[in-house]
């Protein structure tokens, strides 16, 4: 099959503007991505997209987490990807599924961030965490919420509500 990707080059604002189908490796091959469009906004060390992307974080060959969202903002001088507007992401280890309408992904130390509302799942043991606004570092286990915080575990039939709650994964894993 022919692949044509249109390229675009604005000398002045040292923009970059690709079109078709996409497929970028950053990172050392460490980070991927997927998508029909996008802008590298080169002085800013920005990539743009407002098109369906999908992105995979790799360690080794392994992947460790994947993203699929509407429009993301690639930081890549911070190593920070703001991803927003129906967005899905599932990381691998821990099993975990994130939901909300924005959340801050430090991809290389693997914490997301939200100011806004954010769902939490862990999918393997059916324990939902929501919570206003959070935080999850993925390589520690470790998830901080706060504003009406709720916890429902279905197979439990469980429910916590708080105002903060801070979630321990790895220490539910061992206790089980």
């Amino acid at each position: 099959f022919p692949v044509t990707i249109l390229v675009f080059y604005d000398t002045k604002q040292q923009q970059l503007t690709l079109m078709g189908k996409i497929v970028g490796l950053a990172e050392k091959k460490q980070l991927t991505l997927k998508t029909e469009a996008l802008r590298w906004l080169v002085p800013q060390h920005k990539i743009i997209s407002d098109r369906r992307m999908e992105i995979s974080r790799f360690k080794g060959k392994e992947i460790t987490d994947q993203v699929t969202t509407l429009k993301a903002e690639i930081q890549l001088d911070q190593k920070i990807i703001l991803i927003q507007d129906n967005l899905e992401f599932k990381s691998l280890k821990p099993p975990l599924q994130l939901a909300g309408k924005a959340l801050e992904w430090r991809y290389q130390d693997r914490i997301v961030t939200s100011s806004q509302p954010l769902q939490i799942l862990d999918y393997q043991n059916k324990i939902t965490v929501t919570g206003n606004q959070g935080k999850v570092d993925l390589n520690q286990n470790m998830a901080w919420l706060t504003g009406g915080t709720q916890s429902q575990s279905e197979q439990n039939q469980s429910q916590l509500f708080a105002d903060q709650l801070t979630w321990n994964m790895k220490a539910y894993r061992d206790w089980e």
